[in-house]
């Protein structure tokens, strides 16, 4: 009976074939140890379980390298580990999609924040028409007030007004002031002397619409690029000033005009918006991985390059930063994108510092546990179940830990495992009998009748209920059995009498 025969046999060899004996264990305990060796202190191990903790508590859908890199954990070896056991069991591809479905993710993150940028300005447009209608008509003495923020422009400011008139088909119509003057009549007095009359002077006027021509050509001037314009940074800096000062004065006499911009500058807020989102959606739509980070963060640009500039036709860049442009919510919502971009970059960057690590840990970590041959046919014997099982442990070990690292609860279960604790717990159940599986009872048996002097190994009564594998390791058992100088004579070690 194998159950009489083993408990004696088991407390000689549990120890050195009891790992061997349960191969669904060994992968998980490997796989921990893998990762655990990986980590260079407890410290690490606890602060890469928060990390896990975290983002399932947080209810994230991320891989166990995501949720380490998004807490800016530095463990090159334990990323490039993970990354080398993913592409040695082919599952890159199903890494691939989560990846992918993320990145689908993002996309409609950002497009579900996103204003109509089309309906935006449609609706600017309207609201604003009724009163830039209303200051265009209105005319208005060019007064002392005007006539000497007008006399501040820069040379040809004017004529460039007149001249963007022109090309959009528009009057620029602006009067000169004449001063009082006297004119003689044709008629004599009494004393023979011409008698004049004096021609009271005539205030110049100006259309609101004029005023607005020269508000934007002297805009040109202010903000423009300076290889067009040719204006120097302080000649830009006084036209800045000086544009502020006109733009006042023209509010004051056309009020009209200073509700229009109000109306406009209102309204603008989800137009800015909608027109950074599309172009960080565009970012996104891009190929290039983590590294999409710069370019979508700083969508509005500096300088010449400065979105909102380019995009509103004219004026200058009026804002430093997104919060000034975005809702606290969308600033939210990008803050998050631009952090799973950051992790994306921060992992490929250790998986690159971490590669040798990853190979000195998967090849130590994954011995062929062979037993030193001492004169005896149970080692050779115990040799042969390991060299059957031996590829399996590797191949599930592997298989084990890119699963798990697939999801942050199955990746932090695997690295709760204490490899020596385990190890007690497998040892104690092969120790026992009644909890052996078929297949563990059939090779201990082999083993058993092999270390048993009088007892042959009779497999023709299991064979039936044997594996291929098991029934090759049965074979290969008998075999060691035999004396190879008396075939005939069963292979006994004295030394295990």
């Amino acid at each position: 009976m194998v159950a009489a025969a083993a408990p004696p046999v088991v407390k000689g060899i549990s120890r050195v074939v009891g790992k061997a004996m349960d191969v669904g264990n060994l992968p998980n305990q490997l796989a921990a140890r893998i990762i655990k060796e990986s980590l260079n202190s407890p410290e690490q191990i606890a602060a890469v379980r928060a990390a896990l903790q975290q983002a399932q508590q947080q209810g994230l859908d991320l891989t166990a390298q995501q949720a380490i890199a998004r807490n800016e954990l530095i463990v090159p070896g334990l990323q490039a580990t993970i990354e080398k056991a993913i592409k040695k069991t082919g599952l890159v591809d199903t890494k691939l999609a989560k990846e992918a479905s993320q990145e689908a993710a993002r996309l409609t993150t950002i497009k579900n924040i996103t204003p109509d940028l089309q309906a935006s300005i449609n609706i600017r447009a309207a609201s604003a028409k009724p009163f830039y209608e209303a200051a265009d008509k209105a005319v208005l003495p060019i007064d002392s007030e005007l006539a000497s923020v007008i006399s501040r422009m820069p040379e040809g400011t004017l004529a460039a007004a007149a001249n963007i008139a022109k090309m959009e088909g528009r009057p620029f119509i602006m009067g000169k002031t004449t001063p009082p003057k006297i004119v003689e009549t044709g008629v004599l007095d009494a004393a023979g002397n011409p008698v004049t009359k004096e021609i009271p002077g005539k205030t110049a006027e100006i259309t609101g619409e004029s005023l607005h021509y020269i508000k934007r050509a002297l805009s040109d001037i202010a903000y423009g690029p300076t290889s067009t314009t040719g204006a120097g940074r302080d000649t830009q800096l006084a036209a800045r000033k000086l544009l502020e000062d006109y733009i006042k004065v023209f509010e004051t006499k056309v009020p009209n005009y200073g509700e229009a911009r109000r109306i406009y500058s209102d309204l603008s807020a989800p137009v800015n918006q909608a027109q950074v989102l599309k172009e960080m959606v565009s970012v996104l739509e891009k190929p290039g991985g983590g590294e999409r980070i710069g370019p979508f963060l700083n969508v509005l640009g500096r300088g010449e390059q400065a979105m909102l500039k380019r995009a509103g036709g004219r004026g200058g860049p009026r804002f430093e930063s997104l919060a000034e442009v975005l809702t606290p919510d969308q600033i939210s919502a990008v803050r998050e994108v631009a952090r799973q971009l950051e992790t994306q970059t921060a992992i490929k960057t250790q998986i690159t510092a971490g590669q040798q690590r990853a190979a000195e840990l998967i090849k130590d970590e994954l011995p062929n546990y062979r037993l030193p041959n001492i004169f005896n046919v149970f080692a050779t014997t115990a040799n042969k179940v390991l060299d059957t099982l031996g590829v399996q442990v590797g191949q599930k070990t592997m298989q084990k830990l890119a699963n798990a690292s697939l999801s942050v609860k199955s990746f932090d279960e695997l690295l709760s495992t204490l490899p020596g604790e385990e190890r007690s717990k497998v040892l104690r159940a092969i120790s026992n009998p009644n909890t052996w599986g078929k297949t563990g009872a059939t090779i201990m048996k082999s083993a058993t009748a092999a270390m048993t002097p009088p007892v042959s190994l009779d497999v023709s009564g299991t064979a039936e209920n044997m594996s291929p594998a098991e029934r090759q390791l049965a074979n290969q058992v008998r075999m060691e059995q035999r004396n190879m100088l008396n075939p005939n004579s069963a292979n006994q070690n004295n030394l295990m009498r």
